[in-house]
């Protein structure tokens, strides 16, 4: 099944001795993906996460703020650190600090 990003809900992951499995809950129901590298299952996660509250923010908030619940510092670290980390492209990452510097 194929599912928008702003239906998920939320993601979850479980780590197992070598591998994790990624849960995510969709509107209603969940989509379980097992056998991960725990390292990539993070970074996904984590990807997830961030696209979760950007989506929701547009919702209530309007396209210019990436997460209106928390301080602009605090999102910048977090951009930064994705964008470090390979997360995010220093594209996205421009993108997205444009956003909040508005």
């Amino acid at each position: 099944d194929s599912f928008e990003i702003r239906d998920v809900r939320s993601v979850e992951m479980q780590r197992g001795p070598l591998l994790a499995a990624i849960q995510f809950n969709i509107a209603g129901k969940s989509e379980n993906f097992a056998n991960i590298n725990k390292r990539d299952a993070d970074s996904v996660c984590n990807i997830i996460r961030y696209k979760i509250a950007e989506c929701q923010s547009e919702t209530t908030e309007g396209p210019t703020n990436v997460g209106a619940d928390s301080d602009p510092v605090d999102q910048l670290e977090r951009l930064a650190a994705l964008h470090e980390q390979g997360m995010i492209s220093a594209d996205e990452f421009a993108m997205m600090k444009k956003k909040l510097m508005k």
